[in-house]
């Protein structure tokens, strides 16, 4: 629950990069915004075509976005 964290994650110094498969039938959009919204300066990247294992259904995409991000 993201409620229970709340606090620690407005406080994160580090960059952190927050991926979403739109196509995930397990956990809500609104979790993901919600972190996003929550985590200051942190990057938010969908990709329509990826479930939840997006690392399965959009290896490429997902190695380049991590690439990128910490480049």
């Amino acid at each position: 629950n993201i409620t229970e964290i709340e606090d620690e994650i407005r406080q994160l110094k580090m960059p952190v990069l927050i991926i979403r498969g739109d196509a995930d039938v397990y956990l809500s959009a609104s979790i993901s915004e919600k972190l996003h919204a929550e985590i200051p300066h942190s990057r938010f990247v969908r990709f329509e075509t990826a479930g939840h294992f997006m690392q399965i259904d959009e290896p490429e995409k997902i190695s380049q976005t991590i690439l990128e991000f910490i480049n």
